[in-house]
């Protein structure tokens, strides 16, 4: 994803339900980008979520990677000193088998695919924990003597979200250990969309709570929406059974927003309103290290895209979208 030469370096890394690498040259093509001369200045990394196969998921992370660069191509055309635009990237696409039969998406079995709520929740996490970690971690090897600084831009839809934090989460402590502490070269921009975790799941007690550590170089969008029938209802319902003991809501992030207590362990947050003539002006002047969009008023203004089963839940390829990440990603 190089703007200025209107190119896409995108990798493709599959790991299995284990979180092994099934890919041997995914490593050392990593390690090529960002250990010689003309190393990578930003790095992308994108995650899909539930319920969808390797060749679509692929796809998809191509879609969005080729309409955001051409995006950014336009901002920088138009405007090139408004935001701080990559000077050399590449795309990491991450593929988890996040179906019951991933190589056949026809396949009898997964029309039974509705009953592995449970299974892919936590499959999600242990791709995170043992797959992404371990390429998170080589970043911050591959990079502990390079000069100049390094974006890392995790970009991650539904479940593909606990892939995304729970692999931060295990990479900056093994990070913090092995170096004494995290290099602050490297800077992690973290997008949520539609996240399918706990509202409170960023709070610094709880399974996501590293991310708000005020020592990590990290900035973190999320979105939500009233719209997203997938997480404000069946989310909620699929969840309850688990927090009959605890008592704690069962809502999730991408329905309501992170939890009152999640804001105060980031330090406060900043919040946009999705709609039709956002631009990413509007975003880049929000500087706290959470930003919240509420994408509802987008949502609502096309009924046309909501799906009858998980309404606008995977309504996350529009303009407004990548004007919202040109904003967050690369203010100046």
């Amino acid at each position: 994803m190089e703007v200025a030469q209107n190119s896409c370096t995108f990798i493709p890394v599959r790991i299995n339900e284990h979180g092994v690498i099934l890919d041997p040259g995914a490593s050392s093509a990593l390690r090529d980008a960002m250990g010689d001369s003309s190393a990578a200045t930003d790095l992308f990394l994108f995650t899909h979520g539930w319920w969808t196969n390797a060749s679509l998921a692929m796809d998809e992370a191509k879609h969005f990677s080729v309409e955001f660069t051409n995006r950014l191509l336009q901002i920088a055309s138009q405007a090139p000193l408004a935001l701080r635009l990559p000077a050399s990237s590449f795309a990491l696409g991450i593929h988890w088998p996040a179906m019951l039969n991933d190589n056949n998406p026809r396949a009898l079995v997964n029309w039974l695919e509705f009953t592995t709520f449970y299974t892919m929740e936590k499959r999600a996490d242990v791709v995170g924990e043992n797959g992404v970690s371990s390429l998170a971690q080589l970043i911050y090897r591959v990079r502990e003597h390079a000069k100049g600084e390094l974006r890392v831009h995790a970009v991650a839809h539904s479940f593909g979200c606990r892939v995304v934090c729970s692999a931060l989460c295990t990479a900056l402590q093994a990070v913090a250990k092995e170096f004494g502490a995290v290099p602050g070269a490297i800077r992690l921009n973290v997008v949520l969309l539609q996240a399918a975790f706990d509202h409170n799941y960023l709070e610094r007690e709880k399974r996501y709570g590293a991310l708000c550590t005020p020592d990590v170089p990290l900035r973190l969008l999320a979105t939500r929406s009233d719209e997203d029938l997938a997480l404000v209802r069946l989310y909620r319902d699929a969840e309850r059974p688990l927090h009959l003991l605890s008592r704690a809501p069962n809502l999730a992030l991408g329905a309501v927003g992170p939890s009152l207590k999640s804001v105060a362990d980031f330090g406060g947050k900043d919040d946009v309103t999705v709609k039709t003539g956002l631009t990413y002006s509007d975003v880049a002047a929000k500087n706290a290290r959470l930003v919240v969009a509420d994408l509802t008023p987008i949502h609502r203004e096309y009924p046309g895209r909501r799906h009858a089963f998980c309404g606008h839940h995977s309504d996350i390829l529009s303009d407004e979208i990548y004007q919202l990440l040109a904003g967050f990603l690369f203010r100046p």
